[in-house]
């Protein structure tokens, strides 16, 4: 005895009308297009998958602090030349300790906001300081 797939009730009636699969042709058609459309109109970080949904673009990834209600750059090599600013850890700004909301968090002075610094740089401008990275590569 074969298993036969029972139609559903919220499955359309078959037909064959030629009617039917114009309407079908052309809601796909639809579709097609619209996907088209939404895809130019997403921003460089996203795209879409072949279902329509909405998934990281290729290059990047789903920010896993946030749980994907973002998404990040895929990590590219870090180079020889910068280093995380050691003032903000990164961060392109630190915390003043005022109670105030609006300078509690103000941009980093060392690296500009940017969150890193040029080792070089840094360097001559902390002449006689350790640098911070001199240990980076002893482990």
């Amino acid at each position: 005895m074969s298993a036969t797939t029972q139609p559903s009730a919220l499955d359309p009636p078959p037909t064959d009308d030629p009617a039917d699969a114009q309407i079908e042709a052309a809601e796909q058609e639809a579709l097609e297009l619209h996907l088209a459309s939404l895809r130019e109109s997403l921003p460089d970080y996203l795209d879409l998958d072949d279902e329509g949904n909405v998934v990281p673009a290729e290059g990047f990834q789903i920010c896993p602090a946030c749980r994907g209600t973002t998404v990040i750059p895929e990590a590219a090599p870090l180079s020889p030349l910068y280093a995380p600013c050691p003032h903000c850890q990164g961060w392109g700004r630190v915390s003043t300790g005022s109670r105030l909301s609006e300078t509690a968090n103000i941009t980093c002075d060392s690296c500009q906001g940017n969150g890193f610094v040029k080792k070089q740089d840094w360097i001559v401008a902390h002449p006689g300081e350790p640098s911070p990275w001199e240990n980076e590569n002893a482990e």
